[in-house]
């Protein structure tokens, strides 16, 4: 028998990403705008605060890519990382159910970390079927740290969704998938 992986990597989607990095970038340029224009008057004063903060919220809290290892998680955002080992997390859960825009099937959402009372994104989309496969061998090994052992108890991907490393570079391309 094939010993489990070291570790997986999943990504979330560049749509999320460059929505919210110009959407913290828009209200922030229009609330500057706004207090240069008219001064500290209530409406432009929240939007650059609102700006500013989804701004903030985008560098150093909305992951790009979330890493499983066997010692536990690391979620990396544009300016921090941020690791976990298993014996922290409480329970793994996914986001809400999305309605996929032409299918109109509920398709699984992302995943979640529940660490005490806190709820950490680790990908803003449902991963693929191997992947989610990949994910259990590597969290529910023999001799696993711990006796945490949720990740299986998470509802199974679809078999239509899209592998996560897709539109990533080819570092991210498990071995076994071919080069087009």
């Amino acid at each position: 028998m094939a010993a489990p992986p070291q570790s997986v990597t999943i990504h979330s989607t560049w749509r999320s990403l460059i929505g919210g990095a110009l959407t913290g970038i828009v209200l922030t340029a229009a609330g500057l705008y706004g207090v240069n224009r008219a001064g500290f008057h209530p409406v432009p004063t929240v939007v650059l605060v609102i700006g500013v903060i989804v701004a903030l919220a985008m560098l150093f809290d909305y992951p790009i890519a979330t890493t499983f290892t066997r010692d536990g998680l690391t979620r990396r955002m544009p300016l921090r990382s941020q690791h976990f080992a298993w014996d922290d997390i409480d329970q793994l859960t996914r986001t809400r159910p999305t309605m996929m825009r032409f299918d109109r099937e509920l398709a699984h959402g992302g995943l979640v970390a529940k660490v005490g009372r806190r709820r950490y994104l680790l990908i803003d989309q449902c991963e693929s079927a191997d992947e989610f496969d990949t994910i259990v061998e590597v969290v529910e090994h023999e001799g696993a740290p711990g006796e945490w052992k949720g990740v299986s108890m998470l509802p199974r991907p679809g078999e239509k969704a899209t592998p996560t490393w897709l539109y990533r570079r080819r570092k991210w391309r498990p071995e076994w998938a071919s080069d087009r």
